[in-house]
Parts: C-alpha cells; sequence; structure tokens
C-alpha cells in the first residue's frame, strides 16, 4: 500500500512486545479477556484467581503468548495516561512492580552516565550516585 492510499483513519497496531501497556486498567482488561476467553474453563481461571492475583496475571501472560499476541518478553513498556508515570511515583511505597524495573533502569542509566540525573536529585539521596 503506498503513502497516497492511506487515510487519516487509518493505523497501526504494534505487537504488545513493542506496545505493553503496564497501568492497572489494561493489565485487568487483558486479564478479564484471558479469563472469557476461557468458556466453560472457568473454573480453572476462578482457581487461580482465588490463589492471588499474580497467579492469575502470569496464567493471562501464558495465555497471550499462546494465541500469539506476545511473542516474546516486552521490549517496550507503555505507561498511558498523564498521572502514571514511574517518575511521578519517586516514594517506593506508591511504586508497582513496573515502576520498580523502571526505576532499576533509570537508576543504571544514571550510575553509567557522567551527566547528572535530575530526577534522582530531586527526589532524593537514595537514589543518588
Amino acid at each position: 500500500m503506498g503513502e497516497a492510499e492511506l487515510h487519516g483513519t487509518d493505523h497501526c497496531f504494534l505487537p504488545l512486545d513493542y506496545n505493553f501497556y503496564v497501568d492497572v486498567p489494561h493489565l485487568m482488561q487483558a486479564t478479564f479477556n484471558f479469563i472469557e476467553s476461557q468458556g466453560a474453563a472457568w473454573e480453572e481461571a476462578e482457581t487461580l484467581r482465588s490463589n492471588g492475583k499474580g497467579h492469575l496475571l502470569n496464567a493471562t501472560i501464558r495465555w497471550l503468548r499462546e494465541v500469539g499476541m506476545l511473542r516474546d518478553k516486552p521490549k517496550i513498556i507503555h505507561f498511558p495516561g498523564t498521572l502514571r508515570k514511574p517518575w511521578q511515583r519517586w516514594a517506593s511505597i506508591a511504586r508497582g512492580p513496573w515502576d520498580e524495573l523502571w526505576w532499576s533502569a533509570h537508576g543504571e542509566m544514571c550510575r553509567a552516565s557522567a551527566a547528572p540525573c535530575r530526577i534522582f536529585r530531586v527526589m532524593g539521596p537514595r537514589a543518588e550516585k
């Protein structure tokens, strides 16, 4: 399809590997889709849910891989929304697991860089070099 054939409403979807949403609403929607896909196997999904969120989320990730929506570990994670960014949750008590991964990667980047890390400087001494 050439450029002249594209319209303003055309768009493409990136595979989840390159656009993995890690906010609670999107993760819960993926989990709901997994449970809904189970149909008659609802009891298994209910058992997973009763064993804790981790079991259900891990089963959801396995399902995303089985149906081909996620082929590998996410390469790009997406924090959608204006107030859902990891750098807005600098207090560790407010962070989720994906926020912690972001802060860990940011810390590694700052330790390896000769440039100052302004977020760490503003957010407190814990993250300083």
